[in-house]
């Protein structure tokens, strides 16, 4: 089937429907956002920084899990925060909002985050939206952790 076909019929099905079902040859095929996939998982290095490993895509349906986890280390004490991005591929501008206001929460406690590892997406838009002069990062663990001394 060639692409001016395809487009007639994706055109004709969903005239006046539903703009999220699209019509394929008279059958309904629900178009549904793929659910992101965050792990977050923490340890605490030298009984005082705690490394956070946030592995997936923060975005819109996963800033509520990333939000709760680092609330609950927070509420543990733990406020010199090593946040490992490395295996972190996408942050929407939802998640670096959540991590400023976390940020925020943190100083208030004398605390601090700094990033380590992001890859170079994220990276480009970190230093793009100019949080590059909110946050510090680094490339290396061992470099974050001098930096808090």
């Amino acid at each position: 089937m060639g692409l001016f076909v395809w487009l007639k019929n994706l055109s004709q099905s969903s005239k006046g429907e539903n703009p999220h079902v699209i019509k394929w040859n008279g059958k309904h095929s629900p178009y549904k956002p793929k659910q992101a996939e965050l792990r977050v998982s923490w340890e605490t290095l030298d009984d005082l920084y705690t490394l956070v490993q946030v592995d997936g895509t923060l975005n819109e349906t996963s800033t509520d899990h990333f939000e709760k986890e680092l609330l609950t280390c927070i509420s543990s004490g733990q406020v010199q925060l090593i946040l490992d991005l490395k295996n972190l591929s996408y942050v929407s501008s939802q998640g670096w909002g959540i991590l400023i206001s976390l940020l925020q929460r943190i100083r208030q406690l004398n605390g601090d985050i700094k990033i380590v590892g992001m890859q170079t997406s994220v990276r480009h838009v970190f230093k793009h939206t100019g949080l590059e002069n909110i946050l510090e990062s680094y490339e290396e663990i061992y470099q974050a952790q001098a930096a808090f001394k």
